[in-house]
């Protein structure tokens, strides 16, 4: 299985008095994406689905990213920002464990998975993507194949 790991990109600050499902992304943020978006298509990554947590900010990023994948986009409520192994176990089993998936969520979950998954530490600030390879979920079992960050030269 591929793993796409993507935190959502650059929203709107936490105290700004919307509850923390409704914050949107930022024209920075959906301009960010929308370069992303761009490179990840250059790169050809091949997805077969785009799961995202219901939050604002994960379904606007996922609504970005997925055409220039050319995947579905399902949301996915167990991918909010406390996003487990577990969880993530769960919600690929619901959608018959697809061989290529793209995750978008939030921070710590994006960046811990990838830890639990790899053992690996990436920086997952907003809009970074990391790839993982792995023949089953389970703690140290995957392979950290590359981490993007949005604000690199190339776009990604």
């Amino acid at each position: 299985m591929r793993l796409y790991l993507v935190r959502h990109g650059i929203a709107e600050a936490p105290f700004g008095g919307k509850p923390d499902h409704a914050r949107a992304l930022t024209p920075e943020g959906v301009a960010r994406l929308k370069r992303q978006a761009a490179f990840f298509g250059r790169m050809g990554w091949d997805v077969d689905l785009v799961l995202c947590s219901t939050l604002l900010r994960a379904r606007q990023t996922a609504a970005l990213l997925a055409p220039a994948l050319g995947a579905p986009v399902t949301e996915e409520a167990l991918l909010g920002p406390g996003c487990s192994l577990d969880d993530l176990q769960e919600a690929l089993a619901v959608h018959g464990d697809p061989p290529r998936v793209m995750i978008v969520g939030h921070q710590p979950a994006m960046g811990h998975l990838v830890h639990v998954l790899t053992g690996r530490r990436v920086a997952m600030r907003p809009g970074a993507a990391a790839v993982v390879e792995a023949e089953r979920l389970r703690p140290g079992a995957g392979v950290l194949l590359a981490h993007y960050d949005p604000d690199a030269p190339a776009g990604g």
